[in-house]
């Protein structure tokens, strides 16, 4: 036998071995700041950095609440690097004191409230102070599960005027299932590293730099390698023109002079999440220019699922002019939910030497990017002809808006689940919190606000019984509301130890008369320590109290395209505090379950998906709402 082939032989029998994994193979993550001053290092004595647990002995994520979509796991923390990961993009607005950030939920299954925390070190003087409104966002409830990206909203603590807010601070943001102290937090670990689940991001010691407008004749490329996949001009690759564009994927765009394919543009950040088993794709598209007019755009996505180096094969095509809504309005903008139109099963993993050498690379834990196959997102201003089909060419003779990304993988591995998330509950909570309760994966998100009692009010009719179930609130303090969902008004505030009697039920959400107050209300049934039998608690409605200043919602249209629906309504009269957004109320078949949800939006849009698949009529109502109440509801059935 050949000496040459004798080591290679003896070589993938080692490489074959199973590989013993234990749990130092968990990653942790951490957190970059310099240490000292800010608390990032695991120190012996003293303060250290959080260091929640991220990624399992596989890579695979294992926390349920991820901020942005992806989270770097180290075996210890590195000042140096600036995690790829620290992709959670927010934006802070002072004025109406409100944190926007995207999170993604990774695992349906999951179940329970993680607690994102948002520092901000106003002075620069290295530290965050507690005791002042450094700490900016308090434990803001995100619920986990879903398989979602979303757009989450949290109530800021008040920022000083004095405050320049126009240059960088030193940043963190966490998200995890353990809540953080009431009082005291100065951004150090309040847990044993590895306690608990999460992801932690500093982000804003030096400036974010602002790129210089681009020369004439720079284009924003694709990268996946050709010949094979279309990315040079000679090969009609899509390249759109800097100076042209007013919409992007993600938050991030690289332009170059020329196609340049060994490079993984780091402005390729749009393309959140395809789940083949699901249908859908996850898109995040954002405005790079405020004063820009509304046109249509869509989003394209083709997927080498057979590995054959090209995207020729009829199905791999995958989502097809993917209607973008006109509301993209900011710099953080929106999550769009696409369909797909192949299953899991048309994904076919490597064979040949690619499938033996991938799979040497996992047992000896050796990243490679041929893992996934290439796929390619073309956002733009061309609706492609489905009869000519798509293989991920310039489907115009001069594309002249939007952004190309090329991505090996992004594919979820229908065959991968992610550990289950036991999800520990929180000692904590803040007195006002805002989070979306989104499922039915709707483009506008969900927020919620406080306000104060409306004056004319009308409560529930339901009543309790001698065996009515009984509640104590287990948190410092939570907003009990008109409704069975962050989604509706404020109603009272409720303190730990406040008794409660259960006399109605939606979902998770229990009907409550607390001690102390005559009118009912609605509370998450995680805030209470319950004792009876929830089982025998009857479903109720909530009944909304009514106000002369809202008046009834005009307009309302709906368009469908496929599985995804694009309801729009007239704008409410209401002005200045007195707004308070729109409420809805949405009855949808998804993959042929029906599933009914509320959201709250201020936007006057709202793209869903809905299947008719179910007996039900797919439907959405729709409420104008004021301080003081809310008006007449209107109801229409989706086309």
């Amino acid at each position: 036998m050949n000496r040459s082939r004798v080591h290679l032989f003896a070589f993938l029998l080692i490489a074959l071995v199973p590989v013993a994994v234990g749990p130092e193979s968990l990653q942790l993550d951490f957190g970059d700041l310099p240490d000292p001053p800010y608390p990032t290092l695991l120190h012996a004595e003293g303060r250290s950095g959080p260091a929640p647990l991220a990624l399992g002995p596989e890579g695979e994520v294992i926390t349920s609440v991820l901020l942005g979509n992806c989270v770097t796991g180290e075996a210890k923390p590195n000042l140096v690097d600036k995690d790829t990961c620290d992709d959670g993009q927010f934006q802070l607005n002072v004025s109406a004191r409100r944190l926007e950030i995207l999170v993604t939920r990774p695992d349906a299954r999951a179940e329970g409230i993680y607690w994102l925390n948002f520092l901000m070190d106003m002075n620069d003087d290295g530290e965050w102070d507690p005791e002042t409104p450094e700490w900016l966002v308090r434990n803001c409830p995100v619920a986990a599960g879903g398989l979602t990206v979303e757009r989450i909203h949290c109530e800021t603590e008040p920022v000083d005027a004095s405050v320049d807010l126009s240059k960088p601070h030193a940043i963190r943001v966490m998200v995890s299932d353990m809540a953080a102290p009431a009082e005291g937090w100065d951004g150090s670990a309040y847990f044993e590293p590895g306690e608990g689940r999460g992801e932690v991001e500093d982000h804003g010691i030096e400036p974010s730099p602002t790129p210089p407008p681009p020369p004439g004749g720079d284009f924003d490329f694709g990268d996946a390698p050709d010949p094979g996949y279309p990315t040079l001009p000679a090969s009609n690759g899509p390249a759109i023109p800097a100076q042209k564009v007013n919409l992007q994927l993600g938050t991030k765009i690289t332009y170059e002079p020329a196609p340049n394919m060994v490079d993984l543009d780091p402005g390729d950040d749009g393309l959140l999440r395809i789940d083949l088993n699901a249908g859908r794709a996850v898109v995040h598209v954002s405005a790079t220019d405020l004063s820009w007019k509304p046109r249509d755009m869509y989003v394209n996505i083709v997927i080498d699922l057979n590995r054959d180096g090209d995207w020729n094969d009829p199905n791999e095509w995958v989502t097809r002019n993917c209607f973008v809504p006109h509301n993209i309005q900011d710099f953080l903008g929106d999550v769009l939910v696409c369909t797909t139109n192949v299953g899991a099963g048309a994904l076919k993993p490597p064979s040949g030497l690619q499938g033996l050498f991938r799979l040497i690379r996992q047992l000896l834990g050796i990243p490679g990017s041929d893992d996934e196959p290439w796929t390619r997102v073309l956002l733009s201003e061309v609706k492609i002809n489905p009869a000519g089909g798509w293989h991920g060419q310039s489907p115009a003779a001069a594309l002249q808006f939007g952004e190309v990304e090329d991505h090996p993988g992004w594919v979820d591995n229908p065959h991968r689940t992610p550990t289950p998330t036991q999800t520990k509950p929180p000692t904590n909570t803040p007195t006002r919190t805002l989070t979306p309760t989104v499922t039915l994966t709707p483009t506008a998100t969900a927020t919620s606000t406080e306000t104060p009692t409306p004056t004319e009010t009308a409560t529930p009719s339901a009543t309790a019984t001698p065996e009515a179930p009984t509640g104590v609130v287990n948190v410092e303090r939570a907003s009990c509301r008109y409704g069975p969902s962050q989604a509706f008004l404020f109603l009272h505030e409720l303190r730990q130890g406040n008794r409660v009697t259960i006399v109605g039920r939606y979902g998770d959400w229990m009907l409550v008369r607390a001690e102390g107050y005559e009118s009912l209300c609605w509370i998450f049934v995680g805030l209470l320590d319950v004792t009876g039998d929830l089982g025998a608690v009857k479903y109720a409605e909530p009944q909304l109290p009514q106000s002369e200043w809202a008046p009834a919602p005009s307009g309302v249209d709906a368009q469908r395209s496929g599985n995804t629906v694009v309801i729009t309504w007239n704008p409410s009269n209401i002005e200045g505090d007195d707004f308070r957004g729109y409420l809805l109320r949405v009855r949808v078949c998804v993959n042929g379950v029906y599933q009914e949800q509320f959201f709250q939006t201020d936007s006057e849009t709202i793209t869903i998906q809905a299947d008719k698949n179910c007996a039900q009529a797919n439907q959405i109502t729709i409420w104008y709402v004021h301080q003081r109440g809310y008006g007449p509801p209107q109801t229409v059935n989706l086309p």
